[in-house]
């Protein structure tokens, strides 16, 4: 397998005590699943993949969903974002309720 030279980074942000959000972007077919595949089998952590609807329905924008994914996993990977338009709220959300804990 092809290692990658950002993949040392991600690990050390990853396993840092800081709140964060971070987002892997770039053109098709360069390797941002297999990333996210990579940090998800690490670190024992689903995918949230946005390409379908059971995922898109457990960012509905309420407290109480988002909530309870929070509470779920430390890490959240969320892939294909851009197909649901609301996904970036949940981002945000995710940051600003671990800051108030």
């Amino acid at each position: 397998m092809l290692t990658r030279l950002i993949k040392k980074q991600l690990d050390n942000y990853i396993k840092s005590d800081d709140f964060k959000i971070f987002f892997i972007w770039g053109p098709r077919r360069s390797g941002k699943t297999t990333i996210l595949e990579e940090i998800s089998k690490e670190f024992s952590i689903p995918i949230f993949n946005f390409d379908l609807l059971s995922d898109k329905e457990r960012f509905i924008n309420t407290e109480d969903a988002l909530s309870s994914i929070v509470a779920e996993t430390k890490i959240i990977l969320i892939d294909e974002v851009q197909n649901y338009p609301e996904g970036t709220v949940s981002p945000k959300y995710f940051m600003i309720s671990t800051k108030l804990k």
